[in-house]
């Protein structure tokens, strides 16, 4: 029986002759050399799959990775990962959500407390909404207890308590 190569099947590549593939690492040192061997890759393709298959299980380009630093509570260390959770640079500079019921000042004071806490804009956008939803249960649990109080003190006054709670809810 004569040893003949077999010809390439349509639509693959012709297998490399032997000694072509014997030392695909020889221009490795040893120490690359050793990791290879360790890590059980045979040949260009098993290292070029398995670096394709640590982006897959990485899940986002490089750029879009954060380098955690050593110390979280450096404040300076966590700039990088505060930037890219979208805090702004200063606290005057979130998105304002909360409506006109809020002053500046309950905004201002929440920003600046979000800024130093490390918040994103959309991380304090949210929580701009759970406060303002959090003071509306809380006026509206304020009227259950004072509506009755009122009410009698309307009984008891006459109409002259009438005046006085205008005026105080006109401030």
């Amino acid at each position: 029986m004569s040893e003949e190569a077999a010809a390439p099947v349509e639509g693959q590549a012709a297998p490399a002759p032997a000694d072509a593939t014997a030392d695909w690492t020889s221009g490795f040192d040893d120490d690359m050399k050793g990791y290879i061997a360790n890590k059980g890759f045979t040949d260009p393709s098993d290292l070029a799959n398995g670096y394709r298959n640590l982006e897959k299980l990485r899940g986002v380009p490089a750029e879009q990775l954060v380098q955690w630093p050593d110390d979280p509570s450096n404040r300076e260390a966590m700039a990088p990962v505060y930037a890219k959770m979208g805090m702004p640079e200063q606290a005057d500079q979130y998105t304002r959500v909360l409506d006109d019921t809020f002053d500046n000042g309950v905004f201002d004071n929440l920003a600046l407390q979000a800024h130093q806490l490390g918040l994103g804009d959309g991380q304090f956008q949210g929580l701009q909404q759970t406060f303002a939803e959090q003071a509306q249960a809380i006026m509206e649990q304020i009227n259950k207890i004072v509506a009755p109080i009122e009410e009698r003190l309307w009984t008891i006054t006459g109409d002259d308590a009438h005046g006085i709670r205008e005026h105080y809810n006109r401030g």
